[in-house]
């Protein structure tokens, strides 16, 4: 089987909706751009929960003024609407979720 983008969806909102067309067993990536210095970021807490993706988690970007942190779940049957990632501090961010 091959893997397919199925759906994206981005925002600058802290709540980024869900791809259209998520179904459960999809691979979803989500990407959060802080352009200004931020310590962490926590996801959502769902019944499904989001998982680190090593190495990329926090990596500071651009001289270290930019940070980048990415996150992965199984969908699962009930998904949320949309998801509220937690930044502290918070900063101007972009959101990315992708769905295969």
């Amino acid at each position: 089987m091959a893997i397919a983008l199925r759906g994206t969806s981005s925002t600058t909102n802290t709540a980024p909706p869900k791809p259209t067309g998520t179904v459960e067993g999809d691979l979803m990536v989500a990407y959060i751009i802080v352009y200004d210095s931020t310590n962490t970021c926590t996801p959502p807490s769902d019944t499904v929960p989001w998982n680190a993706l090593n190495g990329a988690s926090g990596h500071q970007v651009a001289g270290g003024e930019t940070q980048l942190f990415a996150f992965w779940k199984i969908a699962g049957a009930s998904e949320s609407a949309s998801y509220t990632f937690t930044l502290d501090p918070g900063g101007y961010t972009e959101y990315m979720i992708e769905n295969a």
